[in-house]
């Protein structure tokens, strides 16, 4: 991908490109770390090894990682873990589907786990945030429950 053009953005928005990732397991994309001067990115994922992960990979106050759920509203909810760690979601495997599906067998149960979860709405109050240029979501199927707790900030979205 090629090297944005910085000038282009500090002069149309005077202000860095918000981009949100939820689900940021493995990462962020590489047009956003290439240009991080114009960028601050915010990555959510529940598995807190993996935000500590990419903390250290990252090391940049342009880059935060936030190790919590997001849903349609606050409070502690089930996380459950499947063998490939990139599975786990808030919705159980069917069983039926991850022993008889051999191509389904990385979303086996193999654990859960109670994590917190909030809303983006009230995590970005929070945060002082008041806008999100960029959103991308991969939530193993939380994905309309995250958009009904993401009202306000989606106001403010361009590009989802």
């Amino acid at each position: 991908m090629n090297k944005l053009d910085s000038t282009t953005f500090r002069d149309d928005l005077d202000r860095d490109i918000v981009v949100i990732d939820i689900g940021c397991r493995w990462g962020f994309a590489d047009a956003f770390i290439h240009d991080l001067d114009i960028f601050q990115l915010y990555g959510f994922d529940p598995d807190v090894d993996e935000c500590a992960r990419l903390e250290a990979l990252y090391a940049s106050e342009r880059i935060n990682i936030v190790p919590k759920g997001l849903g349609e509203r606050e409070g502690v909810t089930k996380l459950y873990i499947t063998k490939e760690p990139a599975c786990s979601s808030l919705f159980e495997p069917i069983v039926i589907l991850t022993q008889n599906f051999p191509g389904l067998g990385c979303a086996e149960k193999i654990g859960e786990k109670n994590i917190d979860l909030t809303t983006l709405d009230l995590w970005s109050a929070q945060e002082g945030i008041e806008f999100a240029d960029h959103i991308k979501i991969d939530a193993q199927g939380s994905e309309l429950s995250i958009l009904k707790g993401s009202k306000n900030i989606l106001n403010t979205t361009r590009t989802l």
